[in-house]
């Protein structure tokens, strides 16, 4: 009998005449053996002699649970031979898987600071939470950066099997931030493991930075530049134009005065 941990959501077992068995970690697996002329049952386990207690005639009961896999054998006894009947088998243990996560970051096209996240989580049998996480890294008076801020956010998984998905919505510009600084971010989510404990995966890092004081000043003197670069060509372009109306003229007024004459 299979006892598997409950919150892999698998439904317990029974194997009849089977000792080659895959499980999840954790599983409690029962032996109930029926002899004859056995007078004790014994479960070898790699490091260890589990003796099965008798629960009737001719019946026996042992118990134990796996954390890792390996061969065992069983061993048959009575009053003239000590386990003289073995017979091996392997039980393989499947530990739990950690879980895996995926992100993709859209912005507002009218507010580059406000952010839209869409992900998607995996793992073998769940999740128990998820959050966003960030800090906000800013310049130090002796040139380096230093941890000003950091915070936290619960996000809804939508569980659907193994499989969960979310939406997430994150406004910078309640951050107060200023030149120069940092916003590091990422989303984390753990699954249900109850025998080691809940295990999590991350997002990639992600980051938004704020350009410097220098920064800003090089931004906007590239801009005016710009800027003047095309109001001259603009007035190049209208001296072009009035030149071009103001000989258009003159050939008007050459050829009235032929026509005079003629």
């Amino acid at each position: 009998h299979a006892d598997y941990p409950d919150y892999t959501g698998k439904k317990d077992e029974v194997f009849t005449n089977t000792g080659d068995l895959t499980v999840p970690e954790g599983t409690t697996i029962t032996w109930r053996f029926s002899t004859a002329h056995a007078s004790a049952v014994e479960v070898f386990l790699a490091d260890s002699a589990l003796p099965a207690q008798r629960s009737g005639k001719d019946r026996f009961e042992a118990e134990h649970r796996f954390l890792d896999g390996g061969r065992y054998a069983i061993g048959v006894a009575n009053e003239q031979l000590h386990s003289a009947d073995t017979l091996a088998y392997f039980m393989q243990v499947l530990p739990d898987a950690y879980p895996q996560i995926t992100v993709e970051q859209a912005s507002d096209s009218t507010d580059e600071k406000y952010l839209f996240f869409i992900g998607e989580a995996a793992d073998d049998y769940g999740f128990t939470r998820g959050g966003f996480y960030y800090q906000i890294e800013r310049s130090t008076e002796s040139g380096g950066t230093a941890v000003s801020d950091r915070g936290n956010e619960k996000i809804a998984l939508e569980k659907s099997g193994n499989k969960a998905g979310f939406v997430h919505a994150w406004d910078m510009g309640q951050l107060q931030l200023q030149p120069g600084d940092r916003v590091n971010y990422y989303f984390e989510v753990w699954d249900n493991d109850a025998v080691n404990g809940p295990k999590s995966a991350r997002s990639a890092m992600m980051q938004y930075r704020i350009p410097g004081k220098e920064e800003l000043k090089e931004m906007r003197d590239a801009t005016n530049a710009s800027v003047q670069s095309g109001l001259e060509k603009v007035l190049e372009e209208l001296r072009d134009i009035r030149k071009e109306t103001a000989e258009m003229e003159d050939k008007l007024l050459q050829k009235k005065e032929l026509d005079r004459k003629s």
